[in-house]
C-alpha cells in the first residue's frame, strides 16, 4: 500500500472481486441505489483494529457476499470529496452461506467492458469516474496477475 496518505479526513479500503481466471469482475448494488450508485464495489471504514486488508475482506464478504483471497494491491489511492480509497485485487473463492448484507441488494458478474456500462449508471459524476478509475487500474492490475490457483475453473464465475 502507498505509504504517503492523502489528505483527508476519512480512509475506506476495499476490493475488486475477479473470478478465478480474471476475466469477470464482481460488482455490487447498493439498497436504493444509496448515494447514486447502481453498481460499485465493496468498500468501507476501518473498524478499531484493523489493518487495511482486514477491512477489505470484511467488507468484501458484507458486501458481496462472498469470500475472497487478496492477490495484490491496487497501487493508488482514489479521491473522493471526503474520502481517500485504497482498494485491492482480490479473487472469489466462494459464496458465503449467509449471502450479503442489507446494505447491498444484489451483486452480479461482468466481463470488464460491462462492468464500465454498469459503473456509468450511477448518478453522481465524481462516483461514476472515481469507479471508473478503480476499474480501469485494477484491470491493469490484473493483467499482471494470475490469479488461478490448483483446481479453479476458468470459465464464468469461479
Amino acid at each position: 500500500m502507498d505509504p504517503h496518505l492523502p489528505p483527508r479526513s476519512q480512509f475506506s479500503f476495499g476490493t475488486v472481486l475477479v473470478n478465478a481466471g480474471a476475466t469477470e469482475v464482481l460488482l455490487r448494488e447498493p439498497t436504493n441505489h444509496h448515494n447514486g450508485y447502481v453498481w460499485t464495489f465493496a468498500k468501507g471504514m476501518p473498524e478499531a483494529g484493523e489493518n487495511p486488508e482486514d477491512t477489505a475482506l470484511r467488507e468484501a464478504r458484507e458486501e458481496y457476499g462472498w469470500d475472497l483471497e487478496i492477490l495484490k494491491p491496487i497501487p493508488r489511492w482514489f479521491s473522493g470529496p471526503q474520502w481517500a480509497n485504497f482498494f485491492f485485487l482480490a479473487r472469489a473463492v466462494a459464496p458465503r452461506p449467509d449471502g450479503h448484507c442489507w446494505e447491498t441488494a444484489s451483486v452480479k458478474w461482468f466481463t470488464w467492458a460491462a462492468a464500465r456500462d454498469a459503473i456509468s449508471l450511477t448518478s453522481k459524476p465524481h462516483r461514476r469516474d472515481r469507479d471508473h478509475e478503480i476499474l480501469s487500474a485494477a484491470q491493469s492490475v490484473a493483467t499482471g496477475v494470475n490469479p488461478l490457483s490448483p483446481g479453479s475453473n476458468t470459465g464464468g464465475q469461479p
